[in-house]
Parts: structure tokens; sequence; C-alpha cells
């Protein structure tokens, strides 16, 4: 298996115990010196389209035969976002694409469509819809990898904005990074905010301030509560999602299975995020509950998908530590590598059952396609504008 150092630098790819990265597009393994990075959506565009200052890293590992296989979803995806965007004509319009983006967790759709609402209406929008469109931005912000600066870059005195939801959704996205610290400092500042409003007001802070608290603290009765509580459909399976990690946390693995069925019911309308965030914890409940070699299988399928999710749509898992598995102490954000690299069912696993298992798992299931398909704008996606043929052609 590789050594914990190395799969530190695996982590957040697409790799296993055997400490090799794996191609996105063919699934097998990649040598170092022929792995090359594919971009989802055209870095080219996004600096054109949203400024050189987007520190955008959505890119999946390939090898370079690949690479040309992949280029045309990418160029796709630039056309069909050009024209969603192009053809939203008012703030509505590019909100509801941004909010149908950002509860199916296509996260860095929801965020650039979020920058363009702002540079193309910011200025005529009245205060609440400005307050509200930062929000929402945060959110979305929250749940992609990198572009941990991103915030600070739209809005330079975005720490100083004196809104609880905004301090709440401040302190989600530090969360998320595994800055508890800063993040409980955010909630503080929030829940100060919300105390100093007068109390009829007070009442409609009440659920986001206890999914923060659930968040933060990691508890599965403030994540219970939450729940309860919750406004939304997307806000009840975020509490899902905390309360399960929590008790994953404390091995109650019974709670765990419950939240599981609940969080997987209607998955056509279930963030991409928390249907891998749900099979990362099916995976660790099938290795705590059998030991056996078809557990091992079946959780490496499960964690294969888990991480594939993530990186094909550059996603930011919520961090897992203090899970029940792996060297005693370890306290860092625990990933579907991590578990891969330090649970010793795997090393029963060659690289060509694990080839097999992933051809089955993503290749078989049309996982790829799945995927993709809403940045093509199929799949239900939001309709966009069609081409405007200029004259004379």
């Amino acid at each position: 298996m590789a050594s914990l150092l190395q799969g530190r630098k695996l982590s957040y790819s697409l790799a296993d115990h055997h400490g090799k990265e794996w191609c996105a597009y063919c699934l097998e393994y990649l040598e170092e010196e022929r792995c090359e990075r594919h971009h989802v959506l055209l870095d080219a565009f996004v600096d054109k389209r949203f400024g050189r200052h987007i520190p955008f890293q959505w890119v999946v590992p390939t090898h370079p035969e690949c690479h040309p296989g992949m280029q045309p979803s990418a160029s796709s995806c630039q056309d069909y976002l050009t024209r969603l965007l192009d053809g939203a004509a008012d703030f509505q319009k590019i909100d509801q694409h941004a909010r149908w983006f950002h509860d199916r967790g296509y996260y860095w759709y929801s965020t650039l469509i979020k920058i363009e609402a702002n540079k193309s209406f910011g200025a005529v929008l009245d205060p609440k819809d400005r307050d509200q469109l930062l929000e929402r931005t945060l959110a979305s912000v929250a749940g992609i990898r990198g572009a941990g600066h991103l915030p600070e870059l739209l809005v330079p005195d975005i720490k100083r904005v004196e809104l609880p939801n905004v301090q709440f959704q401040f302190a989600n996205l530090k969360s998320n990074r595994g800055y508890i610290e800063s993040a409980a400092k955010r909630y503080t500042h929030g829940l100060e905010l919300v105390e100093a409003l007068p109390s009829r007001e007070r009442r409609q802070y009440t659920p986001i301030l206890k999914m923060r608290e659930a968040q933060i603290m990691r508890c599965p009765k403030d994540a219970a509560e939450a729940i309860n509580m919750a406004e939304s459909n997307y806000s009840v399976r975020t509490g899902l999602v905390i309360s399960t990690l929590a008790n994953v946390s404390r091995s109650n693995w019974e709670q765990v299975g419950e939240n599981l069925i609940k969080l997987t019911e209607d998955s056509e309308t279930t963030s991409w995020l928390y249907i891998a965030e749900a099979w990362f914890a099916r995976a660790l409940l099938s290795l705590a509950l059998d030991t056996g070699e078809d557990a091992a299988r079946r959780a490496y399928c499960l964690l294969s998908k888990s991480q594939y999710v993530c990186v094909i749509l550059g996603l930011q898992m919520t961090p897992h530590p203090d899970l029940p598995i792996g060297p005693k102490g370890h306290r860092w954000d625990w990933t579907p590598v991590d578990v891969l690299l330090t649970t010793p069912a795997f090393k029963r696993l060659s690289e060509e059952d694990c080839l097999s298992l992933r051809h089955i798992a993503i290749g078989g299931a049309g996982l790829y396609d799945s995927l993709l398909n809403p940045l093509l704008g199929h799949g239900g996606a939001p309709v966009a504008a069609p081409y405007e043929r200029k004259r004379g052609h």
C-alpha cells in the first residue's frame, strides 16, 4: 500500500491504495510521467468571461491519449454556458438558473452564474436582492474544491458585511474547508448580529443558526434538531449529511443506515455532493459491519464512485475527522482515497481487481455521462438560448 505521506498528495484526486492516480476517461491507472490535467470547463473561457482573478481549479487527471476524447465536452460546456448566460434577460431568470445548478450539486456552474449575475445586474438590484445574491454566492463557493479566497476577491471587505446570513454562510465555507475555529468565529459574530435584532425578527434565523451549530459542533442531537427545523428539501438533506457523518464518527451505525435511506430518496433532485457523501458513508458502514472480501469490493465501488463525483464536478466534501478507521490520532479531513490507503481490507484487491470494479461501478453505470449531461444542457438543465446566426450565414 502507498505511504500516508504519498497518499496526502493523492487525497483529492482519483486514486486508491496502490498509490496511483487513475484516468477520469478510461478508468485505467496513470503513470506519473504520463498524466495530464483536463479542464472540465475551458480555463481560457473562464478567464475571458469571468476574469483572470478567478482561482479556477476544476481539473481531472487523464492520459495524454484520452485527453482529446474529453476536449469536445469542455467546448460544449462553454457553448452551453455562454448561451445560457447571454439569454438571461433579467436577474430573476439568471437567479433561477443558479439555483437549479446549486440544488443539484453543480456548484462551479452556480458560482460562475452568480458572478455573472452580480456583474450584469448587481448595480440595479435592490439591497435585499443584492444581499441575498451575496449569501447564495457564498453557499455555492462552499461546495467547490479550491477557490477559498474567491469571496474576498469578489467583495474585498466581505468579512465586514454586517448581515447575519452572510456571516453564517462564511461559517459554512470555513467549516467545509476544515477551519473550525474560523467557522465558530463567524458563527458567533452572526449570532451577535441576530441577538441585536428585535425579537420578532430573530425567529427567522433559528433554522440556519441550528444548522450551522450542528455543522461546527458535529453533534447528532443538534443535527436532528436542524433537520426538524429545515425549511426546504435541500436543507433537510444538508442536515442528514451532517447527522450521518457525526454518527459515523461515533460508530452509531444503525442511525447511519436510517439516514442513508432518507438521504438517497428521490436522487434525481438530490445534490451530487450529498450522493457522494452517502456513498462514502455507506462504504464505511459496509467495512464496519463486515470485514470479508465481498465487503471490501462493495466498499471499493462506493468509494470510487464517491471520489469520482467530487473530482469530475470539482466538489468539496464535508470534512470527515475522527472516523473509526485507520491509524489512531489522525484527525485530518478523511477522503475516500484516505480510507482506501489506510484500510487493510483493501490489500487483497489487486490492480486488476480494482480496474474491474471501477468499470462496473462507474463505466457500467454510465456515471460520467450522468454527471456531464446537465453541464451540456441536457438532463433537465435550464434551456439555453438558441444560436443567433449572423447575416449572410
